[in-house]
């Protein structure tokens, strides 16, 4: 089960009122959720089907349309229809609390807010919403489960039979020549095999029980012991080459589950590599807080749409060129989430493909590798260079105090911009994170001033 402490849920105010959504704003922040806000129905809709949050939080009595009609809505979209709605209301008439709970909202808080029942009821929405989704994606491995392991073990089990009756048919005392010799290794392979899948379903059994401590990683050991202990002799007999870096950047995680994932990801490069496989390791700094680590092999490509479900349990890259990726993927992605990470695969037609996973940073003591602090600008802010459009789009975030909407934006900022103007924008940056948004906004003032 997901814990509250170690996901930070997203929330959706949805009031005209905007005393209520700045007091809701500085109630759910301290508290520690993402809050978004929408200052009526029409954008609350467009703003839930867009960020899709984990929880939303609904006036009822709104201009135009009314906390009723956008719960209705949001309950006939797919995308939509499992997030939890409790409606804000100071409404006490029983008739209108039944027409909300036939919607399909979660429940009711009343106005005005108390602080603890606020926090108390979305705690307690959060935890349920986290059990139903935990629930429908273990019924969903379930039932692929069901229609694929029959497969994966009746397959190895029939050519056991099969070949078993052919050497029990051999009359006694012939000659065991070249073709039982061949009969014999099939029966080996498909045990093999058939013992591969069942330690494949035990370790994906035991990841959800099995507690963990993370500690930095000498990603160097993990990998020699993988290549030297586990794929010699398949790196012996497809000659396959394997490139890796000089040095490798310090990661938090568990050593024995990344053995497993790297046995994973190198095999299956191996399996769907060129003749011979080429692949290239490598590492890379995805941000401040995180790294990822990635195998690019040599292989034809996967479809863009099997790269969506391909961490599925038993989902299989291409049936006709080897046993398939079955389990394993599946358990590279639990080990990975279970360590605080993603994966995934980046992967176009004849250019091979890229399989990843991300892990927290390990940050080294007595270094000054630290986190980014607030600083004070060496610089006017008419350095950030921004535009007059711009300039208005953050003040819309700002004035919504939608959070999260104006970090991304000011991230893809960051990117599409010239280095000299960096170090404004990422100053920009740390005052929405610190919830400095008074300060944002008077700096974007100046900036628009000077600009004019």
């Amino acid at each position: 089960m997901e814990n509250l402490s170690e996901h930070k849920y997203t929330i959706l105010v949805i009031d005209d009122k905007p005393e209520n959504i700045k007091l809701l704003l500085k109630v759910l922040t301290e508290a520690g959720y993402e809050t978004l806000m929408a200052k009526d129905g029409m954008r609350g809709l467009q703003r839930a089907i867009y960020a899709k949050p984990d929880l939303i939080l609904l006036d009822i009595m709104m201009p135009e349309i009314s906390g009723f009609e956008v719960c209705r809505q949001l309950k006939q979209q797919p995308e939509t229809q499992d997030i939890p709605v409790v409606f804000m209301s100071a409404l006490q008439d029983t008739i209108d609390k039944v027409e909300g709970f036939e919607l399909g909202a979660a429940d009711y808080i009343s106005k005005p807010f108390h602080h603890e029942e606020v926090l108390a009821r979305i705690k307690t929405h959060l935890q349920i919403y986290s059990l139903q989704r935990n629930l429908k994606q273990r019924n969903l491995e379930l039932d692929t489960f069901a229609r694929s392991v029959a497969h994966d073990l009746k397959n190895p089990l029939n050519i056991i039979l099969n070949y078993a009756e052919l050497l029990n048919d051999t009359q006694t005392g012939q000659p065991f020549t070249h073709e039982l010799h061949e009969h014999c290794a099939a029966i080996l392979r498909a045990g093999r095999k058939m013992i591969s899948t069942i330690n494949e379903l035990l370790t994906l059994a035991g990841l959800s029980r099995a507690p963990v401590e993370l500690k930095p990683i000498e990603m160097a050991q993990v990998i020699e012991q993988v290549l030297q202990n586990k794929l010699a002799l398949m790196i012996k007999e497809t000659q396959a080459h394997i490139t890796l870096p000089e040095t490798w950047p310090q990661a938090l995680g568990h050593a024995p589950w990344l053995e497993e994932v790297w046995l994973n990801y190198l095999s299956n490069g191996i399996k769907y590599g060129g003749v011979p496989p080429r692949l290239q390791l490598g590492a890379e700094i995805k941000d401040e807080k995180t790294l990822c680590f990635w195998v690019q092999d040599n292989g034809p490509g996967i479809d863009s749409a099997l790269q969506e479900q391909i961490f599925t349990p038993f989902i299989r890259a291409d049936y006709s060129h080897a046993d398939g990726y079955g389990l394993g993927l599946s358990i590279v992605q639990h080990i990975i989430h279970k360590l605080g990470g993603q994966v995934g695969v980046q992967s176009q037609s004849g250019q091979g493909s890229r399989f990843y996973f991300c892990l927290p940073r390990a940050f080294r003591p007595n270094t000054t590798e630290t986190q980014p602090l607030l600083f004070k600008p060496p610089f006017t802010s008419a350095d950030c260079a921004l535009t007059k459009v711009q300039i208005q789009h953050i003040d819309d975030f700002i004035e919504l105090g939608d959070i999260n909407g104006l970090d991304f934006y000011l991230q893809d900022l960051i990117k599409e911009a010239e280095p000299s103007r960096h170090s404004c924008l990422i100053y920009l940056k740390q005052l929405v994170e610190a919830f400095r948004l008074d300060a944002c906004k008077a700096f974007l003032h100046i900036s628009s001033q000077s600009s004019d």
